[in-house]
């Protein structure tokens, strides 16, 4: 338990007698007093009196407390064997907690107290800055909490009126934090009641007001510029807009969006300049057919099941006219008031009369494309939603807006690729339009050696690149460090082996085994042969495709990992190092081979891939009530291209984990007690599992990272006593291997506290300790 703390309220005999007598003398005394004299050592007993007697000193007769002693009165019983149960009770029940709040020090019960907290709430003192040491001793003996999405609702809600909009500001901020990780259900309706909403106004004036107040949320950066000196808008910026969408879309206030509230009425001067489109990827008429199973898929009202020639002649007669004058008018109301500002540069104008459609776009090259990729698609999308003879739109659908985009942006010969892979209907008439010349599309041969090299050595990163994360708040990298094995948490291996539990996460970069293995590795899945729905080349798509056939296969070949005495641990860290051929998103790593998608497009796919392993897996056991639903990720759209799953629709609800599993009858729990994940005293337990996918197509010792939110969502259910829930890291590393490999990490916050885990700094990397390199 170590030497006590300087003591007060009892007199410490050895702490007198260690000054003068050395160590062989300190023994033959200790014996004495212990045996002889029946002296005991200091207990928490004691240690709590010290603090009661320390507060009385401070309180009664103004004496001053010495910050150090008074921590490490708390380092001792957080050493010792104290029971839990009973120090919390005290620490509840006395004001034995020594803090500062608002420069004025005090002493509270731990019921007073908050871990961390991103904002000020009335009567709570923060402890973290003071005892950022002793964090398990406060949160995980004395259970004090951080900030929770409760608490700010009830600061936000009765104590809005006593403060600064600055103060409601950092308050909503923490809110919008707390809503992505805390899975309480809140009602917003009594919190919108209050004055907490931050409204400004055309004259620059700012105020808190409450729902039924008429503002718009500038979601829109060129319509909030051009309507700021005009409307009443919620009081943040176009970027904090885009941050606060979690507290948006809870407080429903997306129907308040610019872009929603704002008509725009276009038209075209009689005295302009029009010239016929010349160039065939601008000719929306070449499509009409792919553009008419759009209309029959996304229920068009022009669409007539009966007679869908109508429409598909009047899309296959449609002109697409380059215009110098197309002037735009938008139009908002609010508080009975119609604001209209017209503007000379428009970037697309639709006419139908007579139901000859005839499209406008600028006859600038630059302005042309912007309108192509971006405000055609949504026009033309809303003229298919229309009534023939109506202005209002019958409704939006985005994944049509976004299928009408790529095939507007594509070449023609992928056009029925694109829609096929999207599940759009087809129609029951002969497709019309001009074909594609299909001999033309002969730009596939191989290439040489000297090429594949170059072309390999292009896409490989530099040691200098970062990995790239979609979380707002910054990822972290984590480090693992030696631990010993626990019945409750261990590491597993990759399927068909087993290890003792002293492995865990990540290393910053690692390297492939050799230069030519990992160019054969990566020929073998990144080859080029078919289209993706994406828009990117056909090898692309057809590399992909057979990356997932080759996961499904692997993952339904696959056992669950146990644990065991094997740790292939050394062995995989033991790769020699021949250049950073790997590179990571948010823990998903991949080759660079698919040249013409985006890094962050091809991360996503990998990721998706790695979350397939693991769903398959998981359906392999038959667990109740196991479905698609289970799969909660929103990169899992990415797997669609595979026949087994060609009709999952995108998951488009907010995701808190990849995976999500409430196992109501214990079968999951009774799986990992049995593969030595968790204790018997789990067996009564019926979690929910949160399972977050870490992919890698580098070896184990490749390094992920954890956003922020993830890792709160991590801390929350660890802190979580009654079981409900458990958060789990599945590893999935050699993606592109032979042997794909899975290694589970059960609790990983556990594995933090002890040691296991290493998190550093603010970008919560994980890598290997010391163990883990030998």
């Amino acid at each position: 338990m170590g030497r006590p703390p300087d003591m007060e309220s009892i007199a410490c005999v050895s702490q007198r007698y260690r000054q003068f007598l050395d160590v062989g003398q300190m023994q033959k005394l200790t014996i004495f007093f212990h045996d002889t004299l029946g002296i005991q050592d200091v207990s928490w007993e004691d240690i709590v009196k010290e603090l009661g007697c320390t507060r009385g000193w401070n309180e009664e007769d103004g004496d001053q407390v010495n910050f150090d002693r008074v921590k490490g009165l708390y380092q001792f019983i957080a050493r010792s064997k104290a029971p839990k149960a009973e120090v919390k009770r005290v620490f509840i029940k006395d004001r034995l907690i020594y803090a500062t709040r608002h420069g004025v020090a005090g002493w509270y019960r731990s019921s007073d107290c908050l871990w961390s907290s991103t904002s000020e709430i009335r009567g709570k003192v923060t402890l973290n800055n003071d005892y950022d040491s002793l964090e398990t001793f406060f949160t995980g003996t004395l259970g004090i909490q951080s900030l929770t999405l409760q608490m700010i609702y009830d600061e936000l809600r009765h104590a809005g009126a006593q403060k600064s909009t600055k103060d409601i500001k950092d308050d909503i901020w923490s809110l919008n934090a707390l809503l992505q990780t805390d899975r309480t259900h809140i009602d917003p309706a009594p919190l919108l009641r209050e004055a907490i909403l931050p409204v400004i106004y055309p004259d620059g004036r700012s105020a808190l007001r409450n729902i039924d107040a008429v503002f718009a949320v500038g979601d829109d950066r060129q319509l909030r510029g051009r309507l700021q000196a005009y409307v009443n808008l919620l009081d943040y910026d176009f970027k904090e807009i885009r941050l606060l969408k979690p507290f948006i879309c809870w407080a429903k206030l997306e129907e308040r969006y610019l872009s929603q509230s704002v008509r725009e009425f276009t038209r075209v001067s009689p005295l302009a300049t029009r010239r016929p489109i010349t160039e065939d990827k601008y000719d929306i008429s070449r499509k009409a057919y792919a553009i008419l199973r759009l209309a029959k898929t996304f229920q068009s009202p022009k669409y007539d099941e009966g007679d869908p020639e109508s429409l598909y002649k009047v899309l296959r007669e449609a002109e697409v006219i380059q215009s110098d004058a197309i002037s735009s008018v938008i139009s908002i109301s609010q508080d009975g008031k119609s604001i209209e500002l017209e503007e000379t540069a428009g970037l697309c104008h639709i006419d139908d009369l007579q139901k000859k459609l005839k499209i406008y776009v600028p006859l600038n090259k630059k302005q042309r494309n912007l309108s192509f990729s971006s405000v055609l698609p949504n026009k033309l999308a809303d003229w298919i939603m229309r009534e023939w003879d109506s202005n209002i739109s019958d409704k939006e659908d985005k994944d049509g807006i976004h299928i009408l985009r790529t095939i507007l942006s594509c070449d023609l010969a992928i056009v029925d690729d694109i829609l096929n892979h999207n599940s759009v209907f087809e129609v029951g008439i002969e497709n019309r339009d001009p074909q594609y010349n299909q001999e033309s599309d002969s730009d596939d041969s191989p290439l040489n050696d000297e090429d594949s090299e170059a072309s390999l050595t292009q896409m490989t990163p530099s040691r200098s690149s970062r990995a790239v994360t979609t979380d707002l708040y910054g990822a972290t990298p984590i480090r693992e460090g030696a631990l010993s094995p626990r019945a409750h948490l261990r590491g597993s291996s990759e399927p068909g082996t087993t290890n003792d539990g002293d492995n865990h996460l990540v290393v910053e970069r690692t390297q492939a085994v050799s230069r030519e293995e990992n160019r054969n590795a990566r020929a073998s899945v990144w080859n080029q042969d078919q289209p993706s729905p994406q828009g990117t080349s056909q090898a692309q798509d057809a590399a992909y495709l057979r990356l997932l056939y080759r996961v499904i296969a692997a993952s339904r070949s696959a056992v669950f990992p146990s644990l065991g005495a094997f740790d292939m641990t050394g062995l995989i860290n033991e790769l020699p190092n021949v250049g950073n051929l790997y590179e990571s998103f948010d823990g998903l790593d991949v080759p660079t081979r698919f040249r013409s998608t985006s890094q962050l497009e091809r991360d996503k796919m990998v990721g998706a891939a790695g979350e397939l392993y693991v769903f398959e897996l998981l359906s392999a056991l038959q667990l109740p009530g196991w479905s698609r639903g289970n799969w909660q990720s929103t990169i899992r759209k990415y797997v669609t291209g595979h026949p087994d799953y060609h009709d999952m629709r995108p998951w488009s609800q907010r995701e808190t984990a990849d995976i999500v599993y409430p196992d109501v009858r214990g079968e999951f729990t009774t799986l990992l007690i049995d593969n030595g994940y968790l204790g018997e005293e789990w067996r009564a337990a019926r979690p929910k599992y949160l399972l977050e996918v870490k992919t890698s197509t580098g070896p184990l010792a490749t390094p992920f990272y954890m956003s922020k939110n993830q890792y709160q969502l991590m801390q929350n259910i660890h802190n979580i006593e009654d079981r409900s829930e458990v958060y789990m890291i599945f590893r999935v590393f050699w993606l592109n291997g032979n042997n794909i490999g899975m290694r589970v990490y059960l609790d990983p916050e556990q594995m933090r506290q002890e040691g296991g885990l290493i998190f550093t700094g603010e970008t919560w990397s994980i890598t290997p300790g010391v163990r883990e390199r030998n």
